[in-house]
């Protein structure tokens, strides 16, 4: 993310809690996306845009640096 951009995991229970609060300090909000069942999906104009099992992005994440400063992709 840009250094004025964050990406917020929240239950879903506080959704509306956090889109009014950033409405309160006029700060865009929007919710991008959802994990369920162990899915991660993003949707963007009616359609989506990214589907995968959060495992496997949980470990791409994780596993990002090292492979990087071990020359790999």
């Amino acid at each position: 993310e840009e250094p004025s951009r964050l990406l917020l995991e929240i239950d879903a229970t506080h959704l509306a809690d956090l889109l009014r609060l950033a409405a309160q300090y006029e700060v865009p909000a929007r919710q991008i996306g959802w994990t369920t069942g162990g899915e991660f999906r993003v949707h963007f104009e009616g359609r989506i845009i990214l589907e995968e099992d959060v495992k496997v992005l949980r470990d791409a994440w994780a596993e990002s640096l090292s492979r990087r400063m071990r020359g790999e992709a």
